[in-house]
């Protein structure tokens, strides 16, 4: 608000902030640090475009959206296969660090058929023996984790 008064016979202005006004702007959710399924952003800056819509199956290394901040272009890309669950901003939007952008939810084998993923509608047989993911064992896609572990040598006394 702003107050219009004379000092001294001199008109002056003053700018009031009227305590019961609400921010006009709502403040976006934040990325939760560790989680694989938000992807945040890295700085603040505008959205310039976004390559990725609700639904689609992503692969490791896919542009997902691009931010323009400070006049250079900053390309966020895919960590992992997965389907896009929500996208959280448009182009031209403004965004601060670490809000959401896009949320993504895990590709799973359908246990009904089968089906890698990753061989899905590409008319294979489920037999797991091409499938990229798994290496032809049964299951794929991260459902195994395989650790190694280095053991000591032991030579008998």
């Amino acid at each position: 608000m702003r107050v219009f008064f004379d000092l001294n016979g001199q008109p002056r202005t003053a700018r009031v902030p009227d305590r019961k006004a609400k921010a006009t702007t709502e403040a976006r959710p934040k990325a939760e640090t560790g989680n694989p399924s938000h992807v945040g952003a890295p700085v603040p800056g505008v959205v310039a475009l976004v390559a990725a819509s609700v639904g689609q199956k992503v692969k490791t290394g896919d542009l997902l959206l691009t931010i323009e901040a400070m006049k250079m272009e900053t390309g966020l890309h895919a960590g992992r296969d997965a389907t896009v669950k929500a996208v959280q901003v448009l182009p031209g939007g403004q965004i601060d660090a670490k809000d959401l952008l896009i949320e993504l939810e895990e590709q799973r084998r359908d246990e009904s058929t089968g089906v890698c993923p990753g061989n899905a509608g590409r008319g294979r047989a489920p037999d797991f023996s091409d499938c990229k993911h798994s290496a032809g064992r049964r299951l794929c896609c991260g459902e195994l984790q395989y650790l190694t572990f280095s053991a000591p040598n032991r030579l008998a006394p």
